[in-house]
């Protein structure tokens, strides 16, 4: 299974700064995670997971918005498509059904984020593990996650055409906005534009560490990606 070192590794690897900021408590949905940050829903992403004739795909939505799979089937230019259960999602990425991160995914997944979600300053995700939360900037959502940019959300509230809800066409082989808020302690950063929290581990370039973090990159630009390996 896998976790968050594996989230934190993938990003190091692509030099995208980042936190993952743990957690008391296991956050299990994005809606939680935007009530126990007091975050705006709009900054806090959630992952769905289809499956379709080409693969695995993950879709990237803001807390209070749903997939549209019809939107999603045309991005991936898929001709059949299904939503997947938790256990299914979680077979496919290999992480907790509740903590599937944007980025970190296995080989062969596709990525389609929602147009609206990428366009926001900062952004919040489940990181690997139901305890961490990973952070980021919208800026860096793309490299970070290989994504198609496309509008694919709908709001939560309407009701799906038909019944294209999860499987409008059947899954193969299926039958059927502040970056200054607080980081928690003990998070591993490389984020540009927050303020890590005492003891956190921080590869950012320029964001300010409180007294006891540690930094590998030092005095890099503030453009740079960032780098720092997991103590």
């Amino acid at each position: 299974m896998r976790t968050s070192v594996d989230v934190h590794n993938h990003l190091v690897g692509r030099d995208i700064r980042h936190e993952l900021l743990p957690v008391r408590g296991r956050l299990r949905s994005a809606e939680r995670i935007a009530a126990v940050l007091d975050l705006p829903p709009q900054m806090v992403g959630k992952v769905v997971v289809f499956d379709t004739d080409r693969g695995p795909v993950a879709a990237i939505v803001s807390s209070e918005c749903e997939p549209d799979p019809e939107r999603v089937r045309a991005s991936v230019r898929a001709h059949e498509i299904g939503e997947v259960s938790p256990a299914r999602a979680s077979q496919l990425t290999e992480y907790l059904a509740e903590a599937i991160p944007p980025a970190g995914l296995p080989p062969g997944f596709r990525v389609v984020a929602d147009r609206a979600l990428a366009d926001q300053q900062v952004l919040y995700f489940a990181g690997g593990e139901a305890t961490a939360i990973l952070k980021l900037r919208g800026a860096d959502l793309v490299p970070a996650t290989g994504a198609k940019v496309a509008r694919i959300a709908r709001s939560s509230s309407t009701p799906r055409r038909g019944a294209e809800s999860r499987d409008s066409r059947s899954s193969p082989g299926s039958r059927s906005s502040s970056p200054d808020s607080h980081s928690s302690p003990g998070s591993r950063s490389s984020s540009p534009d927050s303020h890590s929290s005492p003891g956190s581990r921080s590869s950012s370039p320029d964001s300010r560490s409180s007294p006891g973090s540690r930094s590998s990159r030092g005095s890099r630009d503030d453009r740079g990606g960032g780098g720092g390996s997991r103590s």
